[in-house]
């Protein structure tokens, strides 16, 4: 499945967020392209649904990390179609 997150706030704090959260999945690096979007594909796993372990990432980066980033509801991470573009892991 791939996430879409949206950076809505491109400023030093977004990208402090945006690399705990890639820490917080495994991932060596996460960074927005020229839109902001930045594309995270994960599989499911016995670690729990994607959207899931993306919010709890999110929620581990800092309780602030709504005013930088957004992240699409579950039930539109869900009728994304994945991007080509993203990362998996």
């Amino acid at each position: 499945m791939t996430i879409r997150l949206i950076v809505i706030r491109d400023e030093p704090r977004a990208r402090e967020i945006l690399a705990a959260v890639a820490h917080g999945l495994g991932l060596d690096g996460l960074g927005p392209d020229a839109r902001g979007d930045v594309f995270v594909a994960l599989e499911a796993s016995a670690d729990g649904d994607p959207w899931e372990r993306v919010r709890t990432a999110l929620d581990a980066a800092g309780a602030d990390w709504w005013d930088y980033v957004h992240l699409p509801s579950h039930a539109a991470a869900r009728a994304a179609a994945p991007d080509p573009r993203a990362e998996t892991i």
